[in-house]
């Protein structure tokens, strides 16, 4: 997995809440994202290969 963006509501401590990320080294905050900003992440990670 290189990042999961998540709405469930299980990590109230978070600022963006109900809304953060799963990364590599765990929880961070994260806006609400679009299926667009997702596919532009998705070709930025696989143009970096």
């Amino acid at each position: 997995m290189i990042l999961r963006w998540d709405n469930a509501p299980h990590h109230p401590n978070i600022i963006t809440y109900p809304h953060h990320k799963h990364t590599k080294s765990g929880i961070a905050p994260s806006r609400e994202i679009t299926l667009e900003q997702v596919i532009m992440f998705m070709e930025k990670e696989i143009t970096k290969r």
